[in-house]
């Protein structure tokens, strides 16, 4: 096929919800709140027609605004809630202590005062520090569970040796959380923090690190959960000098609770289905006491009520706040359960999937103020830290659902309902910045899916993020990839939950348990409707796909992929290809072989293809990737090193299925090998194409530049101008992390809604506006 050479360059709302319902229940009984608005997830389409084009004038102004949503905050300041809150302690006049094991913007231990970002400790998470999954108070000081990796540092006094972790906790003043609260034998630290560190155990690097599992203090000692001791201990320090004491052996031991009689309350975490968690009691000498608790499935956190009683935040199928009382016991000899607290069955009760008031997502930090309101936090979604009154009323709430992530338009809904890789929200674009979001759905259901890749373990590391949301023979589907691209992940739905349904891989999964071809691409389909993986539902054709991050799917649900190959002879690229949906079978799923799929050769301007994006209406196909005439920072075999990201160009063909095929435009992508032999580079990471408008997100930069999103008309190629984040997040933006970190969708009305990943303050920007130049 002959391709034309020619060439054409161009150059602060904090969001509240208050219940009607109180939700306390006495023991077994089912807990209700607020009744759901019922808004169908999976409404008629109502597909908008393409816009036909209109002229433009590149003016390096366009009419735009900004506006976010998955966090509370959105950024003025730094200001914005922690991505994930691993462990809390509560003071008696409501602060929230947290401790994350790891925050993209430092500041996973933030204290939270009503719901609002407080003082940063500082030095608890980032280079170097990792915080742990445990956090204990008393009147002088905080406790932080924190492992320390080696960086490259010498200082054997703040720094563990290469090949070594180190696990233990840091000790901080109440009255300033800044400064660190040196004691004797420390090791060191941050300016302003040395001294503070208490080593516990120094292991081995293996590229994953565990943590100490609970603390518990008072102003005397401090009690420590230890995994890591063989056997499995419980450590007495003392509370002040941080000197040794004592210990008692607990295997698995997990999260601590002391409570009014001095005696302490363990979590035994699960081992197998039949030696599963328990709550232990024992004297804070180690003598083991009666009270074994066993009717807890999986009991995640532990605190103390105003009444003297255990509260237990049950993560597993209850997903309920349960109160035991440490004085009155049951016949069976274990501590009565006197109170329950929330939707029995959590995000599950009810329509499953459906955010309520009172249904929580794997509660994971329960905790009660001196006025003896209820602080709990959940997890599933990220964090979800609620306040309730005394009589079970929300008080408010404070969030961040989103995290390396960005949200896809549902085309049937114009645009009124937004998906994240787990969550849904519902648009009311007549509201103010910041305030247009709900939070409306938890996509993933871990009881009836335990398998689904966005839980799995192996696909986790990877990164999942949104790429679009389709609709194929009258159904919806969701569609994710990797940060990388390397595979597409798609989604049934059954109501508000997205069931695995179909799996393209270019390679085996490292690490996944499920009967996977051991070599080549495969794409796997859920034959049998139950959402988990068969050995007889996985197709393959038995080539490896070479790194790759070009895949789309198009408006009729065709995958396009840009697989990688290269002829071993030649060093040619191979072609490009788009695997045909031949419809759904019988469990709704769409159907790929790699028998049903066109090839088409890479043009031959590119060294490497990096991106598809095919559009329907106009059977127009853009790619993207390195040229021959600008390969970027080249390495000796003559192909472009920083593989995965767009590219420096951008090309436009018209009538590509039809024939013809006439290159429209080349758009010269801005690069610049601003990394040492071949690092992070200043280029463009991540396009996506609506209407008559092309945005282009950057990833790498230079010092004391903004980043932001270029903006280009589809019909000429013009540049018309960039995104630049507004005042309604504090002009912060950040690198665009992720190979589809920018999805963009237009209204019916013409408005486009472009969202771009923000994964350091923890939320997804949107870019709202007509486009066009003023």
């Amino acid at each position: 096929m002959n391709f034309p050479k020619c060439l054409l360059l161009a150059g602060s709302v904090t969001l509240f919800a208050i219940g009607s319902s109180a939700g306390w229940g006495e023991a077994g009984s089912v807990s209700t709140g607020t009744a759901a608005t019922e808004v169908d997830p999976n409404p008629k389409p109502v597909f908008a027609a393409p816009a036909p084009p209109v002229p433009v004038t590149p003016t390096g102004q366009i009419s735009y605004a900004t506006t976010w949503l998955g966090n509370t905050f959105g950024g003025v300041n730094r200001e914005a809630i922690q991505t994930h809150i691993s462990a809390m302690a509560l003071a008696p006049d409501g602060t929230v202590f947290p401790i994350t094991g790891w925050e993209e913007d430092g500041k996973g231990a933030q204290i939270l005062k009503e719901g609002k970002p407080g003082m940063n400790p500082g030095s608890i998470n980032g280079w170097g520090y990792y915080g742990g999954d445990a956090i204990a108070l008393n009147k002088d000081y905080i406790y932080y569970a924190q492992n320390i990796k080696f960086i490259g540092q010498n200082d054997a006094s703040s720094w563990p040796p290469e090949g070594k972790y180190w696990v233990g906790l840091t000790r901080r003043r109440r009255s300033d959380p800044r400064e660190g609260a040196p004691f004797e034998g420390a090791k060191g630290g941050a300016s302003g923090t040395q001294r503070m560190f208490l080593l516990v155990h120094e292991l081995p690097w293996k590229g994953e690190e565990g943590s100490l599992t609970g603390m518990a203090a008072d102003d005397q000692h401090l009690y420590v959960s230890d995994p890591f001791s063989t056997p499995q201990r419980i450590r007495v320090y003392d509370a002040r000098t941080m000197t040794f004491r004592r210990s008692f052996e607990v295997d698995r031991p997990g999260p601590l609770a002391l409570d009014r009689q001095n005696t302490l309350w363990v979590v035994q975490q699960g081992a197998t289905a039949a030696d599963p968690a328990r709550i232990l009691h024992y004297s804070v000498e180690g003598k083991r006491l009666p009270g074994t608790i066993t009717d807890v499935v999986q009991p995640a956190a532990l605190a103390i009520d105003n009444e003297g009683r255990l509260m237990v935040a049950e993560a597993g199928p209850r997903q309920q706040i349960l109160f035991f009382s440490t004085q009155n016991f049951n016949p069976q000899g274990a501590p009565a359960l006197v109170k329950t607290f929330g939707e029995r069955g959590g995000i599950y009760s009810g329509i499953r999937g459906r955010v309520g008031d009172l249904k929580f997502n794997s509660p994971n930090a329960v905790g009660m103020d001196a006025q003896g309101n209820l602080y709990v936090n959940s997890r599933g979604s990220g964090t979800d830290l609620r306040k309730f009154s005394p009589s079970g009323r929300l008080l408010w709430k404070a969030v961040s659902t989103t995290f390396l992530d960005v949200v896809a338009a549902d085309p049937g809904s114009d645009g009124r309902h937004l998906y994240s890789r787990s969550e849904r929200y519902e648009m009311d674009y007549r509201k103010r910045a910041g305030g247009e979001w709900t939070h409306a759905a938890h996509t993933l259901d871990r009881f009836r899916y335990p398998n689904d890749p966005r839980l799995t373990e192996a696909f986790q590391r990877s990164h999942q993020a949104v790429q679009s949301v389709q609709w194929i023979g009258g159904k919806k589907f969701l569609f994710l990839t990797n940060q990388a691209g390397t595979y597409t992940l798609i989604y049934r739905f059954r109501g508000e939950i997205a069931v695995p349904s179909v799996i393209f891989s270019n390679n085996p999964i490292p690490g996944w348990a499920a009967p996977q071809p051991s070599r080549g691409r495969f794409i796997w389909r859920d034959k049998n409707g139950d959402g988990d993986f068969q050995a007889g539902e996985f197709d393959t054709d038995g080539r490896s796909g070479e790194y790759t991050s070009g895949r789309e799917v198009d408006r009729d649900g065709n995958l396009w992929t840009v697989q990688g190959f290269r002829d071993p002879l030649s060093n040619e690229p191979g072609p490009f290809e788009r695997y045909l949906v031949q419809g759904l079978d019988s469990h709704g799923n769409p159907i790929y072989t790699f028998s049903k799929k066109e090839s088409y050769p890479t043009p031959p301007l590119f060294v490497t293809l990096e991106r598809v994006k095919y559009v329907a209406d106009t059977d127009t196909l853009y790619l993207s990737g390195y040229t021959y005439d600008r390969k970027g920072h080249d390495d000796k075999h003559g192909i472009a090193p920083h593989r995965g990201r767009a590219g420096t160009e951008l090309v436009r063909y018209d009538g590509w299925i039809r024939g013809n095929r006439t290159l429209r435009w080349r758009i010269s992508l801005p690069y610049a090998n601003i990394g040492n032999n071949g690092g992070i580079p200043r280029v463009i990471n991540a396009l996506d194409i609506a209407g008559q408008r092309i945005f282009a997100g950057f990833l790498g930069g230079v010092t004391g530049e903004k980043e932001y999103v270029l903006v280009y008309d589809t019909e000429t190629g013009q540049k018309l101008g960039s995104l630049l984040p507004g005042p309604e997040i504090g002009g912060n933006a950040n690198w665009v992390d992720m190979a589809y970190g920018v999805r963009a969708f237009q209204r019916a009305n013409g408005e486009y809604v472009v969202s771009v990943e923000d994964v350091v303050l923890g939320k997804t920007i949107l870019y709202r506006g007509t486009m066009m130049p003023k």
